[in-house]
């Protein structure tokens, strides 16, 4: 199995669903949208007067204001917070929704046009949670705005916190963050910070007692049921799922359901692989928990390199980071100017192409991308030259440089059909690392890069025997905050006889990645 394919299966449970969340992880997306809402402003502004109800439509239409003022002052700044992504999607889809029930459906009609799908609304919060698994946050940290130990939004309101949790209750396996963020709603709600009564008190309690009965937990279920009942004894609904639950807890008495608790997880080797083990290995990994033992780093070292007479003037600075399988970085080979020429040329391109057909802008949905070729681009045939300088490899002249630009939840790797043999190896310029978190990561070497402007990291795919080199399966750790730049191309097996012979005695391989898999678990 060619090793690209193979690096698809370890992504499947970050990858993959990034791909689906487009206007969350998307920069592209989120710079449209903040258009659709400076339109959509302009149109409540101009029918607010007119609607019955002119109070709560007044204070809404002065909270979009202030927001949009904040992200007109810096839009890229803005939207490459996960917290102020969310918002924007939040606004767009169940902020409008709820002004639409307040207001005429004559005017609630004109502004149905500027609210994008329920779809994308679930897939930023599917997508939220799954930062939130990898990297073990907080529930109660993102209510008040934090990343980790880093202020980056304002407390969310009861009504920010109920749309998590609604729409958590409705994604398969993530009950336990749908329970945690609809009580921390009530929790907020009850301390008097639903400030513009968004709230249906009812109606979350019965949300709160309806995810305890799925959890079995029917003593939970039945508090929630008794408060909406001290308040409204006629609560007919409310009464109606009482007798259910006491019939139930009579029936199974207090036996839970172990629901999926990502905070008590963690991985461990007992030679048995399965996907949530492979899971809570990247996220380890990614958050620097399972890292290499300190006697294998220290067979690692810091050296120079000169492949070619011309390199031998300037050679290159280079750090191991991992022996067998080869895995280095190689530093300060990207300038500040060459780093701002491709990021001006992607940004043009990616302009460009989104006044394109659908059909033919999908790729540009979920980062900012472009291809350079080295037969059109001085900047990309340099950078060749260089690699080739770099790494004593030879560069297929056809395969060309691919710069992205992606926020949070990262990219989607994607592998063209192969022209000439298999990919032997791989170089990932690093064009900033201002971004928070969105480290490189092979998982099953318990090793992560963290991104440093400028410099390369390299790594082998194959063995020298031609065989897959199952150890460098690797992935993006999610960026958590800003976004991030990465340049890379891949090197052929073709053309590399004298460059990278075969070994003279056949390496040992596992004979398929599930005993690779096996016997790593």
């Amino acid at each position: 199995m060619n090793i690209f394919v193979v690096n698809l299966i370890l992504f499947l449970l970050t990858a993959i669903k990034c791909q689906q969340e487009k206007y969350f992880s998307s920069l592209v997306q989120l710079e449209k949208l903040a258009v659709i809402e400076s339109e959509f402003i302009t149109k409540l502004a101009a029918i607010v007067d007119e609607v019955s109800d002119e109070d709560y439509v007044r204070k809404k239409l002065d909270y979009w204001k202030s927001e949009h003022r904040v992200l007109e002052q810096d839009v890229s700044k803005y939207i490459e917070n996960p917290l102020n992504a969310f918002g924007m999607i939040k606004r767009a889809t169940a902020d409008i929704s709820l002004l639409m029930k307040r207001i005429p459906s004559s005017m609630a009609n004109e502004l149905a046009q500027y609210r994008i799908k329920d779809s994308i609304l679930t897939d930023a919060v599917r997508s939220l949670l799954l930062v939130q698994r990898i990297y073990k946050l907080s529930t109660n940290d993102i209510a008040r705005g934090y990343l980790k130990s880093r202020h980056v939004r304002f407390r969310m309101t009861p009504y920010d916190l109920y749309t998590v949790g609604n729409v958590a209750s409705n994604i398969t396996n993530e009950e336990y963050f749908a329970k945690k963020y609809l009580e921390l709603a009530y929790e907020k709600f009850k301390e008097g910070y639903d400030t513009r009564n968004e709230v249906d008190e009812n109606e979350l309690l019965i949300k709160i007692a309806n995810l305890c009965e799925r959890m079995n937990d029917y003593k939970c279920s039945a508090f929630h049921i008794k408060q909406i009942l001290l308040k409204d004894p006629d609560n007919s609904e409310a009464a109606e799922y009482a007798i259910k639950i006491v019939k139930l807890f009579k029936e199974y008495g207090t036996s839970k359901i172990s629901f999926d608790n990502p905070y008590d997880a963690n991985f461990e080797m007992d030679g048995k692989y399965s996907r949530r083990k492979e899971f809570e290995l990247l996220s380890d990994v990614c958050r620097g928990k399972l890292t290499k033992k300190v006697m294998e780093m220290s067979r690692l070292y810091c050296r120079y390199v000169s492949s070619t007479p011309f390199t031998m003037l300037a050679p290159f600075k280079v750090e191991e980071v991992n022996i067998d399988p080869y895995i280095v970085i190689y530093l300060n080979v990207l300038s500040n100017n060459e780093i701002q020429s491709l990021r001006n040329v992607t940004m043009r391109e990616t302009h460009r192409n989104s006044n394109k057909d659908a059909d033919e802008k999908s790729i540009f949905d979920v980062i900012r991308m472009v291809s350079l070729h080295d037969n059109n681009n001085e900047l990309a045939a340099r950078i060749s030259r260089r690699i080739e300088d770099m790494t004593g490899l030879s560069v297929d002249p056809m395969e060309p440089l691919n710069v992205e630009n992606f926020g949070v939840c990262g990219p989607v790797w994607r592998h063209g059909k192969q022209q000439k043999g298999n990919k032997m190896a791989m170089i990932l310029f690093y064009m900033n690392d201002d971004h928070m978190d969105g480290y490189t990561a092979f998982p099953y070497l318990k090793v992560r890069i963290i991104p440093r402007e400028g410099s390369a990291l390299f790594w082998f795919t194959l063995k020298k025997s031609g065989q897959s080199e199952y150890g460098t399966r690797f992935t993006q750790c999610p960026v958590l905050y800003k976004s991030k730049w990465i340049a890379y191309k891949y090197i052929y097996e073709f053309g590399q006889e004298f460059k990278r012979p075969c070994p003279s005695t056949m390496e040992f391989v596992p004979t398929s990645i599930d005993e690779y898999d096996n016997e790593f678990f």
